[in-house]
């Protein structure tokens, strides 16, 4: 999924990495012509449906890992090991 402004736009890059995925047996996740503002707003339309408080549990989340360097250590971390395993 590549963002982008208008349909026109990165159509030679989406296709590149596309490809490239496809050879690691993967592809590029397609919904429309602006994929972010789909994803967003239908995550948005979900979190204020939901009452879970997605935006203050971020906050807070970030506030707590900023106010340390030790939970700042730990959290940068954390993202590295889950990136390695989604890798």
């Amino acid at each position: 999924m590549i963002g982008r402004d208008n349909p026109n736009v990165n159509k030679t890059v989406e296709r590149l990495i596309d490809e490239e995925l496809k050879k690691g047996g993967g592809e590029l996740l397609k919904l429309c012509s602006c994929n972010i503002h789909v994803v967003h707003n239908a995550f948005k339309a979900g979190t204020t449906v939901s009452c879970w408080h997605i935006q203050d549990f971020c906050i807070d989340l970030w506030s707590w890992f900023r106010r340390s360097p030790a939970r700042k250590e730990d959290f940068v971390k954390l993202g590295e090991e889950l990136n390695e395993e989604v890798e």
